[in-house]
């Protein structure tokens, strides 16, 4: 016959037609409890971006990772990340999960961030965002990186002060981060980008 069980040590009895016994017994084994452990990167300045590493043991290997609900992946790494809190779920081979949290730091906005103002319009946008830079002397080189809401990189630009910038008619519906450093001097914004 068959039986379902939990782990455990199990004693059997069989008899056949004609009375004769046998008995064996048999231990189901389980694996043990998955452990998570997680380890962030430091942000260095404001507006800056880190990465998480995630330690994963017990359960059944091989692991996969994802993040704030995303798709589940192999590498038990994810960059690019920004200040926030993330939740984190590590399935092993047999499908059982954990999940832990994990909230990323970064420093204050230094003072020196109100050298410079930045405007995106429209905000939100159903189509493209135009980024200027205001209250600005000078021409500078200016890197623009914006990321998706679990700190993906989307698009990226380099030009000038002097420069308006166009992006996000690719985008797809939700929130992204715009990071606009000029200089060392870094100031975010954030967008919506709607249907």
């Amino acid at each position: 016959g068959n039986f379902t069980v939990i782990a455990g040590t199990y004693n059997y009895t069989v008899t056949d037609a004609k009375g004769l016994t046998a008995t064996t017994s048999i231990i189901v084994g389980q694996p043990s409890l998955m452990n998570v452990t997680i380890t962030a990167g430091t942000i260095a300045i404001n507006g800056g971006t880190t990465s998480v590493t995630i330690a994963a043991a017990g359960g059944t290997s091989p692991y996969s990772y994802n993040i704030n609900g995303g798709v589940f992946q192999t590498s038990n790494t994810f960059n690019n990340l920004i200040a926030g809190t993330y939740s984190i779920v590590v399935k092993d081979a047999n499908a059982c999960t954990l999940a832990k949290s994990i909230t990323i730091t970064q420093p204050d906005s230094a003072v020196t961030s109100e050298r410079f103002k930045i405007r995106i319009f429209p905000n939100p946008s159903t189509s493209y965002f135009t980024l200027k830079i205001i209250r600005y002397k000078g021409i500078e080189k200016v890197q623009i990186i914006v990321t998706d809401i679990k700190g993906g990189v989307v698009c990226t630009a380099i030009g000038n002060t002097d420069t308006q910038y166009q992006f996000g008619e690719t985008f797809g519906t939700g929130a992204y981060f715009v990071k606009v450093n000029i200089g060392g001097t870094i100031n975010t914004i954030s967008v919506i980008k709607t249907k």
